[in-house]
C-alpha cells in the first residue's frame, strides 16, 4: 500500500498545521478500512489514554518530534546527535520543517530544542506498517553526561520480542487530547503487556516487522507516534498507531520490532560517523537543560 496521494495532500496542508493535525488524525482512526476491520464510533480523548501524568526525569530517552514547534509524536535518544523514530514521523514533510525538544516534561517549554540535519527513512518504508522506522540526525549535540537526568541514551533489544511475550512494559509520550484536537502538554505513560503475534494476528493482518501490547483500560494513540516502548531504557518497540486508539480494550497498539532493526540502526548511524558505544562521561556541558 503507497499513501502518495495522502502525502501530497498532507504537504500541500502544510502551512495550516491545525488542518494538518484533524487530517493526520482522521487518517489514524480510518485505518480500520486498510486492515479491513470495523471501526467504533469512539473518537474522544487522543491523547495516550487513560495515561498517568508523568516526568522527563523518569523517562529521560523520550523527545518530543515537533513540525514548526507543534507537536507531531516523539522519538528516543540513541546517542548525542541520533533519534529513533518512525518512518511517518519524517515521511510527510522536509527535514527543514522538524526539530526536537529533549530533557523537558512538557513538549512547549523548557529542555533544549534541536533542529534536525537529515532524517534516513528505512529503504524498504513505503507509507504503511512495514519497515516503519527512521534515523534522525540533529543539528548539535545532546549533553549525555552522567549528572544529566533529563537526558539519556536508550538501549537496544537484547532478545527478540518472543521472549518478552505476556511481560508488561511502559510506553511514553505526549499525544493529544479530545475531538477539539488540543495537545496534551505534559508527558504521560501507562502500561502495555507485550502479546504474541498469534493473538495479534487475531485482530489484525499484521506486518512482519510489527507487533502489538495491549492494555485493557490506555495506551497510546494520536500523536505518539515514535513513543517508545521500553523497561529501564531499553527500547522493544516504538509506536506505529493503531485500528482505533480511542478504543484499546478491543484494538490493541501496534509498535515496530526494533529487535529486527538492530543491524540497520547500527550500521546507519556508522556510516554517517558515528556509534553507538560512546562514553556519556564525555558529554559534561549540561548547564542549559
Amino acid at each position: 500500500l503507497r499513501l502518495t496521494a495522502i502525502s501530497l495532500q498532507l504537504q500541500l496542508c502544510f502551512i495550516s498545521y491545525r488542518m494538518l493535525v484533524i487530517l493526520t488524525a482522521t487518517f489514524i482512526l480510518s485505518l480500520g478500512a486498510v486492515l479491513g476491520k470495523p471501526l467504533d464510533s469512539h473518537k474522544d480523548n487522543l491523547d495516550i489514554i487513560n495515561g498517568n501524568f508523568t516526568t522527563i526525569k523518569k523517562h529521560p530517552i523520550n523527545v518530543a518530534f515537533l513540525i514548526e514547534n507543534n507537536l507531531w509524536g516523539a522519538g528516543v535518544i540513541l546517542n548525542k546527535n541520533w533519534i529513533l523514530t518512525t518512518a511517518f514521523n519524517c515521511f510527510w514533510v522536509d527535514t527543514t520543517f522538524i526539530s526536537i525538544r529533549v530533557g523537558s516534561s512538557n513538549w512547549t517549554q523548557g529542555g533544549t530544542v534541536f533542529q534536525a540535519e537529515k532524517c534516513i527513512l528505512h529503504p524498504q518504508y513505503k507509507g504503511a506498517w512495514d519497515y516503519n522506522i527512521a534515523l534522525l540526525k540533529i543539528s548539535g549535540s545532546i549533553p549525555l553526561s552522567k549528572k544529566n537526568k533529563v537526558a539519556k541514551a536508550a538501549k537496544l533489544p537484547k532478545n527478540s520480542i518472543d521472549s518478552y511475550n505476556n511481560e508488561t512494559f511502559q510506553v511514553s509520550g505526549w499525544g493529544v487530547g479530545s475531538s477539539s484536537y488540543q495537545m496534551e502538554t505534559q508527558l504521560q505513560t501507562a502500561d502495555q503487556t507485550i502479546w504474541s503475534n498469534v493473538s495479534c494476528n487475531t485482530v489484525y493482518n499484521m506486518s512482519s516487522t510489527s507487533f502489538c501490547a495491549f492494555n485493557a483500560n490506555g495506551g497510546p494513540c494520536v500523536f505518539d507516534f515514535g513513543a517508545p516502548l521500553n523497561k529501564n531504557k531499553q527500547v522493544l518497540g516504538i509506536y506505529q498507531g493503531s485500528q482505533n486508539c480511542t478504543n484499546p480494550k478491543l484494538y490493541p497498539a501496534l509498535y515496530t520490532d526494533v529487535y529486527q532493526f538492530n543491524s540497520w540502526i547500527t550500521t546507519t548511524i556508522q556510516n554517517n560517523g558515528g556509534s553507538l558505544d560512546e562514553d556519556e562521561d564525555e558529554y559534561v556541558d549540561d548547564t542549559h537543560f
